[in-house]
């Protein structure tokens, strides 16, 4: 009679870097193991940073793609000990992270509003595109017409 093993006890007396071969010959549920041994870790040093326009969820999941990348690059005979490298590689993925959400190019991005937020705080009926919508459309040749209009009169009055 063979007995299942729930997901997470097979791989609870194994050495983090076995685990990491495992995950490495293409072990998903191995993977999924090592995603949550170390959530805790990737949780705490999200807590540290902080980037304009995102939330706690998208930091933590920019430590998670760290976590995931030292997954798949750990190379036993290179590193000490995995838990070293995934602490590297999620502070580094969080800190390229931040220098980008940073640069200025995203500047409009992160300064944002939305169109459908509630104009006044105080009142939920009226939304910033309501207060933006004009009724009144001008036809581009009318606005040439009413610029050239204007030129000949400043040219006379000179």
């Amino acid at each position: 009679m063979s007995q299942i093993i729930p997901i997470n006890e097979q791989y609870i007396n194994m050495p983090d870097e076995q685990i990491i071969e495992v995950i490495q010959s293409g072990d998903n549920m191995a993977l999924n193991y090592m995603m949550n041994k170390y959530n805790d870790l990737v949780n705490m040093k999200a807590s540290k940073f902080f980037m304009a326009g995102a939330e706690k969820d998208d930091i933590i999941q920019e430590g998670l793609i760290g976590l995931y990348k030292a997954t798949k690059s750990f190379n036993a005979e290179k590193q000490n000990s995995f838990k070293t490298f995934a602490n590297l590689c999620i502070e580094r993925q969080l800190i390229t992270a931040l220098k980008t959400s940073n640069r200025q190019k995203n500047i409009p991005l992160n300064s944002s509003i939305s169109l459908n937020q509630s104009a006044y705080e105080e009142s939920d009926d009226t939304e910033v595109l309501e207060i933006l919508e004009t009724k009144t459309v001008e036809d581009p040749l009318e606005t040439l017409t009413k610029k050239e209009y204007y030129n000949s009169i400043e040219t006379r009055n000179r």
